[in-house]
């Protein structure tokens, strides 16, 4: 950050990825993805030292059921940010071009029980 002229408090999701790319190819053995420092960051967002992460808000139904389903994937199953992406787009796929195709009510989901 030093380097590059970077306040932690401008700290964002991409920037993390990139430093742990930079460490990997440094050789470094730990702290080597944006997993492994999240509980580094969730501490100095806590701290108010590093900005919570925000989202824009969603622009349709379609996008707040991603959104739920990123934050889901980020909080509670702990993925990596690839594979949160990877996911999103799968699952946006499925809900646009898949099984449900243009007749999609995001509105009329609900979780299986």
């Amino acid at each position: 950050m030093d380097q590059e002229g970077l306040e932690p408090a401008n700290l964002t999701p991409q920037m993390v990825d990139r430093f742990a790319l930079a460490r990997r190819h440094a050789g470094y053995r730990r702290g080597l993805t944006a997993r492994s420092l999240r509980a580094l960051l969730g501490s100095l967002r806590e701290v108010g030292a590093v900005l919570p992460v925000t989202h824009p808000a969603p622009d349709s139904a379609l996008e707040a059921l991603l959104g739920g389903y990123r934050r889901y994937l980020f909080d509670e199953r702990r993925l990596a940010p690839t594979t949160v992406r990877l996911d999103e787009d799968f699952a946006r796929r499925f809900l646009t071009e898949g099984a449900l195709g243009a007749d999609l009510d995001p509105n009329r989901l609900t979780p299986a029980g």
